[in-house]
């Protein structure tokens, strides 16, 4: 819990004050022995959570083992410190190796290929090519690309951009649905990828209770533990 202290006009101090606790005597922040470990255990955790490949799981269950256990009324095991830990972790899918072998041929052309993604959407938009959200990204929607890269001086083998192939069309079809569709279109497009909502999503519909979304996630969560 913090406290804001206004210091004058668009200027204030923010600090912590208090900690919050449920009832069964639990508390969600971390628990650092000084300023100094506090520090440590937040950088930890940004190197933990890289855009790549989410969570280290060797790194993760160590770190939960560490914590705390409480429990809910119901008897539910829940951990203390070091924020909330969700009963089933879907971790980010990390690029293929041709899909990090396109992004490193790409390298300083970055620019460039956004640059090609939002014309290519303009001239959907211009044209009225694309008449459903449903579309799908074709090979000539992305040949398109590729095209407009090597107008641009990104040099990059026509191997090597196949084989990003099923990112590039991501991240066109985003493009695309934002500029044809709108930005509730975008969204709604890059939900259907996500892998963490559409599980959530998959656990909601089969519940008919909070207690049974608890009762699914947890046999998930063993699931997967288990295949792993």
């Amino acid at each position: 819990m913090q406290t804001l202290f206004p210091l004058g006009e668009g200027v204030a101090l923010k600090l912590t004050t208090a900690r919050w606790f449920t009832p069964s005597g639990r508390t969600i922040q971390r628990i650092a022995k000084n300023e100094e470990d506090q520090a440590t255990q937040a950088a930890m955790a940004v190197v933990a959570d890289t855009v790549l490949g989410g969570p280290d799981k060797a790194v993760t269950d160590s770190a939960l083992k560490e914590r705390p256990i409480f429990h809910t009324d119901a008897g539910r095991v829940v951990r203390g410190g070091g924020g909330i830990v969700p009963d089933l972790v879907i971790r980010p899918d990390t690029l293929s190796e041709s899909e990090r072998e396109f992004a490193k041929a790409l390298g300083n052309g970055l620019p460039q290929f956004r640059d090609a993604l939002t014309s290519i959407a303009l001239d959907a938009k211009k044209t009225h090519g694309v008449k459903s959200e449903s579309f799908k990204v074709t090979p000539e929607m992305r040949q398109q690309v590729y095209e407009k890269l090597r107008a641009h001086d990104v040099k990059i083998s026509a191997d090597v951009f196949n084989g990003g192939g099923t990112l590039i069309d991501e991240q066109l079809g985003n493009e695309i649905a934002r500029y044809v569709f709108g930005r509730t279109a975008e969204f709604r497009r890059r939900a259907n990828n996500d892998m963490q909502m559409q599980t959530a999503m998959g656990l909601l519909r089969k519940a008919q209770t909070p207690k049974d979304l608890l009762s699914l996630a947890r046999s998930s969560g063993s699931a997967a533990t288990a295949q792993n």
